[in-house]
């Protein structure tokens, strides 16, 4: 980790030039186009050498567009400077092209010079740090045994050890050792057990769909309770309990409660009858208290245009319990008994005419409909988010007894989940049997028809079972693939039964065969017809496919559950096709050719019998 970080560092004024040169082409390149005169090198190297001091920083963090602006602007200065073409404001903006009226009616905003520099410095920020990973990676590889060697070597003696016997083992490990990358989810999973802090749980999201997911659903983390009351005691001892038994549940890890109580509050009760008998107006203990601890605004000040209030308050060391005790409250009437009359104020502590004493209290009152409310907030490892869903509730059902006006709501993710798959349990058998009808109404046969479908099964089946060897849980992006493979399957049994019955029609149907062998020979020319192109056809399916399993760029999360089933539908349901539909088909012609003979013999044993 030290090595990659130190090698990263080294990497970042190397990276900040060749971003520097990048944008200085592409400054260069449209102000050629307005009849700037070329600059050597020699003039450039210092410029360079400079704005790679300054912007490789600002770039290595992120590359804003005030920054883009701003190099981009000084290659121009630097131009002018040397002469290379005449000040202009309108130097960097780009001239007219012919999409640019397309762009205005469809309410495109057309780019500008600057946002497409950003683009192009972006992606060969990325390219450079690519390159560099990749080098990284070799020199990684290299130091690897040595540094494995070392540390365990280290670990066994903890003592110096001889050099020779390091090399030794050096060689003999450097034979076995393999190294590959990390993906982002190996670095999750690092993140999550290193990075731990008591009562507090970790999100792995990305900022956008953190941000719809808390508009959404209201939590930021996969799953969240709520837990509705009468009382912050209620919903607070209510989510305890959940918590206890959430945490018992398989695949939960994270989970943990609201803490709606548990804050300390500083309490002040005015004694009415001690305040009268020191002649204090209550009033007055109240404003003395609202100054002392709320502040309290008594002018405004004028800058200008703006306007800023001024309040007044205690500093914050002193608003401790002992301090607020002695805050002075003034006190009306004359002297006590005993004492002269001096005409000044009399003041007395506050602690002399009001109870100070701290007190729990929420530390923060979150409400819904009305009604208080608290979290219980967790997330799922290695499972299913729906199935842990329903054996949660199961579990807090049976093991969690609400009290009278609570209830729960469960809220997160899987909520999407859940609306796709009762939209799916409507749409697909619709369009499965309006696609029966249509096949039906095509063919007018029904064996046939369902024929056609016997690739759905076997698809289902390779689906599941890639599914499981890949270890993928149900979610929208499976779904999605099994939709697919439904689709395909169908389709290719569809065609498959066209080639079966055209190599009927073209010997003249059933009536014009002769034996079984006859049929036989049919559909094997028929099914042999259609192999070579449907191998090729799932050829490059798989071909296509097999890079998503392994994809890790954006997007990868989706891909890749989706084409697991697809992939294993495909493989199984046309295996499927080739052997057992045929088989099927030959089977069924076979039987109603038996039947159509068997009506020929009754007709015409049925006039022989009349004539006798």
């Amino acid at each position: 980790r030290e090595l990659s970080k130190k090698r990263l560092q080294e990497h970042v004024h190397a990276k900040g030039r060749e971003l520097v040169l990048e944008a200085r082409a592409a400054v260069v390149t449209l102000l050629r186009s307005k009849g700037a005169k070329e600059l050597s090198e020699a003039e450039w190297e210092p410029l360079i050498d400079r704005m790679a001091k300054r912007f490789g920083p600002l770039f290595d963090e992120r590359i804003l567009a005030e920054d883009v602006t701003r190099l981009a602007q000084r290659i121009v200065d630097f131009m002018v400077e040397k002469g290379a073409i005449e000040p202009d404001a309108n130097l960097l903006v780009e001239p007219e092209s012919l999409l640019d009226p397309l762009r205005s009616i469809a309410g495109v905003e057309k780019p500008t010079f600057f946002t497409r520099l950003q683009a192009r410095l972006e992606a060969a920020q990325e390219e450079s740090v690519r390159k560099r990973v990749k080098h990284l990676n070799w020199e990684l590889e290299d130091r690897a045994p040595a540094t494995i060697v070392g540390f365990l070597i280290e670990e066994l003696t903890k003592e110096k050890v001889d050099p020779a016997i390091r090399s030794e083992r050096e060689a003999a490990f450097k034979k076995g050792l393999y190294l590959w990358k990390k993906q982002k989810s190996d670095l999750v999973k690092e993140m999550d057990s290193d990075l731990q802090v008591p009562g507090w749980g970790n999100i792995w999201t990305q900022p956008i769909i953190n941000r719809v997911d808390m508009l959404a659903t209201g939590v930021r983390t996969m799953i969240g309770v709520k837990v509705f009351g009468d009382t912050l005691e209620t919903i607070q001892k209510v989510s305890d309990e959940i918590a206890v038994v959430l945490r018992e549940v398989k695949g939960a890890v994270d989970v943990f409660p609201d803490q709606v109580v548990g804050e300390n509050y500083l309490e002040i009760q005015i004694d009415r009858a001690r305040a009268a008998r020191y002649g204090v107006n209550v009033e007055d203990v109240q404003n003395v208290i609202e100054v002392a601890l709320g502040g309290k605004e008594i002018t405004m000040t004028v800058e200008g245009r703006e306007r800023y209030p001024v309040r007044v308050r205690y500093p914050r060391e002193w608003l401790d319990e002992d301090r607020v005790k002695n805050i002075l409250v003034p006190a009306a009437g004359g002297p006590e008994m005993g004492e002269a009359s001096t005409g000044r104020l009399r003041q007395i502590p506050l602690s002399m005419v009001a109870d100070i004493r701290p007190a729990p209290g929420p530390s923060m009152i979150k409400s819904e409909n009305g009604l208080l409310r608290s979290y219980v907030q967790l997330n799922v490892r290695d499972r299913d988010i729906v199935g842990f869903v329903e054996e949660a509730q199961r579990a807090v059902q049976s093991r969690v007894r609400l009290p009278a006006g609570a209830y729960l709501e469960w809220s997160g993710q899987f909520e999407h989940q859940v609306r796709a798959q009762k939209t799916l349990t409507v749409v697909f058998p619709l369009v499965v049997g309006i696609i029966f009808l249509i096949l039906y109404l095509t063919y007018k046969d029904v064996a046939d028809t369902l024929m056609m479908f016997l690739s759905i099964p076997g698809a289902i089946a390779g689906a599941a079972i890639f599914q499981a060897i890949w270890g993928h849980n149900f979610s929208v992006a499976v779904w999605v693939g099994f939709i697919a493979i439904f689709g395909m399957a169908a389709e290719t049994g569809v065609v498959m039964l066209v080639y079966l019955r055209e190599a009927i029609d073209k010997r003249g149907g059933l009536a014009a065969m002769k034996s079984e062998e006859d049929i036989k020979a049919a559909v094997m020319d028929g099914a042999v017809h259609r192999l070579r192109p449907k191998l090729l056809t799932e050829g490059a399916t798989i071909i296509s496919l097999v890079p998503l399993l392994w994809a890790t760029g954006v997007g990868a999360e989706f891909m890749g559950p989706m084409a697991v089933p697809i992939l294993g539908g495909t493989l199984v349901a046309d295996e499927v096709i080739d052997i057992f539909l045929p088989v099927l088909f030959y089977h069924e012609r076979v039987r109603r050719w038996r039947k159509l003979q068997e009506s020929r013999r009754l007709d015409v044993v049925a006039p022989s019998a009349a004539t006798n």
